[in-house]
């Protein structure tokens, strides 16, 4: 008897564990299906805040983060938070969003080594739970008026491999777990997403805000044409210069109404190029074209063309200024050149003529007068020498300005195409020809190492030979000290002529370079004040 109710006994006891286990594996599949349960619960309000997320008519970045981390709080738990991004150094945290009870003064931008816990995160680049925030070993002493952290989660936002920004939540009031740090890290992904594309739409937005401002005060036309070679944007130039309005340009193929007959087959050659590549003959530069008005009038055209991809097929833009008022000044200009060579031509035919005519006379005038002095000198008195004298004086000084008015009219039409040339052999020539009168005036002529350059060498050498011989003509009463020298500036070569004779008053710098203006009698310095207007005239032909 005791033997059955000992196997009984036994049997009790084993249906007894049989049945605890069986309770255990049920409180196990219990709370596995109200974690689940929760987690689906969990994934539903995340995907709710999301949607609401992307139909919110947001303001502002700023208001889009502040109502995103409250949602982070809420979903986590939790009653304090903040959002951080980091910027591009790595090294500087910037505050975007605090949704915390903490009465210190908020700072902006916040070195990432000076953070304590809540940017382990960043450190480490994972997330991080302190669910003993107060025993955390290395925490940073809060700032006056800073709530306590009890539990704290921080979770570092990837773009790719970089870290961009840093969401923390704390103070839940039972302990983070992995599912929290699971709902906040998909949670603010898809956040992040919604920020990169609002910020892309921004982007757009003034971008072509920006485009329609530049286009619309825009005074050439702009045309934007599809891939198939229809217009997709005419600007308010475009209607202005070609006549046609915005509604009646749109769709139309740009060559068939813009472009005179005559391009068209070299269009159809470049266009089907630019269809593929982008690329034409006449992308990337400006060319001079010309294109029809609505009215049927054909103009000249300076036309840039750019090509852009959008979609995945090339667009191009097309930049068009009506150069009618520069081609008619052109042409007046080349009208007025053609009749100033002409001018100029009749200028040297008649200087020839009027040096030739002129001294033919004069040679007369002055030679019969010599020789009535010469033969009936002793018939003559005093006074009657003395006429003869002047009319043979202005005579000769008629000849020489007559002369160096042929030498003013030649320096602009008789001069040699420009060639390299050594200064200082166009200086010796000029020296040697000016040699009786440095040896009469005992001149002392000294230069520096004089370049090689690009000039008309006679033109050149009449210059030396004017400065020259006025330094030695105007030295007063020293002994004339003429220095010719030469630097490098800008690119050009500087030349100066420096003497130490009576020098020229600053006042008269200008009107000194002018035809026929003297400073001096001519009892006091002979010339006819022609010679510096020459210089100046020899100087400017060559630039």
């Amino acid at each position: 008897e005791i033997g059955r109710l000992s196997r009984a006994f036994d049997k009790m006891t084993a249906d007894l564990k049989t049945s605890t286990a069986s309770l255990a594996d049920l409180n196990r599949e219990i709370e596995q299906r109200r974690v689940a349960e929760d987690r689906v619960s969990l994934d539903e309000e995340r995907l709710e805040i999301l949607l609401r997320l992307t139909q919110m008519k947001v303001k502002s970045e700023k208001e889009l983060m502040e109502y995103a981390l409250e949602e982070a709080v809420k979903l986590t738990g939790s009653t304090v938070g903040y959002l951080h991004f980091l910027k591009e150094d790595g090294a500087t945290l910037s505050s975007k969003a605090v949704m915390t009870y903490c009465s210190d003064e908020k700072v902006s931008h916040y070195p990432l080594e000076e953070a304590g816990m809540w940017a382990d995160c960043v450190r480490l680049r994972e997330s991080v739970i302190h669910n003993d925030s107060q025993n955390y070993p290395d925490n940073k002493e809060y700032p006056e008026g800073h709530f306590p952290v009890i539990r704290h989660m921080s979770i570092p936002i990837m773009d790719d491999e970089r870290i961009v920004a840093v969401v923390g939540v704390g103070n839940k009031e039972t302990s983070y777990e992995q599912n929290d740090i699971h709902q906040l890290t998909l949670y603010m992904n898809s956040m992040w997403r919604i920020l990169k594309q609002k910020r892309a739409e921004d982007d757009l937005r003034d971008s072509e805000e920006a485009f329609r401002t530049i286009s619309t005060s825009a005074q050439d036309a702009i045309i934007m044409m599809d891939n198939e070679g229809n217009v997709s944007y005419w600007n308010d130039a475009a209607e202005r210069i070609l006549g046609y309005t915005k509604d009646e340009a749109m769709g139309k193929t740009v060559h068939r109404f813009l472009a005179p007959e005559r391009y068209y087959e070299a269009h159809a050659k470049g266009f089907s190029m630019f269809q593929k590549t982008g690329e034409g003959p006449v992308v990337g530069q400006s060319v001079e074209l010309a294109a029809i008005r609505k009215d049927g009038v054909e103009i000249p055209i300076d036309l840039s063309v750019s090509g852009v991809k959008i979609k995945g097929l090339w667009y191009g833009i097309g930049i068009i200024r009506d150069i009618s008022e520069r081609k008619e000044a052109e042409a007046d200009l080349e009208q007025a050149l053609a009749e100033l060579e002409r001018s100029n031509k009749e200028l040297e035919q008649f200087a020839f003529v009027a040096s030739h005519d002129l001294q033919e006379p004069l040679r007369m005038v002055s030679s019969y007068t010599r020789l009535l002095e010469k033969q009936y000198r002793e018939n003559l008195d005093e006074k009657a020498v003395k006429y003869i004298d002047f009319a043979v004086d202005g005579a000769v000084r008629m000849h020489n300005l007559i002369n160096d008015l042929l030498t003013y009219s030649r320096v602009g039409t008789r001069h040699k195409e420009p060639v390299e040339t050594d200064c200082r052999e166009i200086l010796d020539k000029t020296l040697m020809n000016l040699k009786v009168a440095i040896d009469e005036s005992g001149a002392e002529v000294t230069t520096e190492l004089l370049p090689m350059v690009v000039c008309d060498p006679s033109q050149v050498g009449q210059l030396f030979q004017n400065l020259i011989g006025n330094a030695i003509k105007f030295k007063g009463e020293k002994t004339p000290k003429i220095h010719v020298s030469v630097k490098h500036e800008d690119g050009e070569w500087v030349f100066s002529v420096i003497d130490n004779g009576i020098g020229i008053d600053p006042k008269n710098s200008e009107r000194i370079f002018m035809v026929f203006q003297r400073l001096h009698t001519r009892k006091e310095y002979s010339g006819t004040g022609i010679g510096l207007a020459v210089c100046k005239k020899i100087v400017e032909q060559h630039g």
